[in-house]
């Protein structure tokens, strides 16, 4: 996808000037490109944004800070939708979104909020008891090499892939998202009063933990749950991803 003459540098920018706006805020270890098929889809009807949070893509050598996000947020939305746009967010990106509608409610006309239903502390918490879990393990078989072995063997192989990648994001998480694990993210959730929108891949389950929670706290909320999807909802299954989107976007607008 082209950017239009003049765009800034950090986000691409797609379909008719004035058509209601898109903004999309990609997950950890990701970058903007991570929303090519929703693009794809949706710049005929929208005018779809896509956009590198610090630390990631064109903006890799700046550490990431929400204070960074919410600030870059803010400057393309200004810049490329008009001071006003419907934010897309997945996992981190959905924090960030969520931060972003807590501060700036008047430039959020509605939030889709994707593999981000739980508050990450959970997570972080789910990732130490499995690291103990596994190294309980390890006393008692000394030829398990690795916490994916481990967890394999003593957990249904479905639920032990999930939480296997899991461990993973959570490890691999760059420098600056720690400060997530003292935020509550319902509570920000919680301040916004627009529409929301829950995406979450039926497969994803660590990410869908807390999905009553942040329901109840939303005053107008949708939950879509994608079959045979994962963490990365809009990637495994771009078709019904861009089907629950464009409802939810149609509705906010009419």
């Amino acid at each position: 996808m082209n950017s239009d003459p003049g765009s800034i540098r950090s986000c691409d920018v797609a379909g008719p000037a004035g058509a209601p706006a898109i903004l999309f805020l990609h997950g950890i270890r990701s970058d903007r490109n991570q929303w090519a098929l929703q693009a794809q889809s949706l710049s005929g009807e929208y005018r779809v944004i896509s956009m590198d949070l610090p630390g990631f893509g064109v903006s890799v050598g700046v550490p990431f800070t929400l204070e960074r996000a919410v600030a870059e947020i803010e400057r393309v939305i200004d810049e490329a939708a008009g001071g006003r746009a419907l934010l897309v967010g997945l996992s981190l990106g959905g924090y960030s979104a969520m931060e972003f509608a807590s501060r700036h409610p008047e430039k959020v006309s509605g939030l889709t909020l994707a593999s981000c239903s739980v508050n990450p502390h959970l997570l972080l918490a789910l990732s130490y008891r499995l690291t103990a879990f596994a190294r309980r393990l390890a006393a008692r078989s000394p030829a398990a090499r690795s916490t994916g072995h481990l967890l394999g063997r003593a957990l249904p192989r479905r639920l032990s892939a999930i939480i296997a990648r899991c461990w993973v994001r959570m490890r691999g998480r760059p420098t600056g998202t720690a400060e997530l694990l003292d935020i509550d993210f319902t509570a920000k959730i919680r301040s916004y009063t627009g529409p929301v929108l829950f995406v979450n891949g039926e497969d994803d389950l660590p990410f869908r933990a807390g999905e009553e929670e942040f329901m109840a706290a939303v005053r107008k909320g949708k939950l879509v749950v994608i079959p045979g999807a994962g963490h990365t909802a809009n990637l495994d299954r771009p078709e019904a991803f861009n089907d629950a989107l464009r409802e939810f976007v149609s509705s906010v607008q009419g």
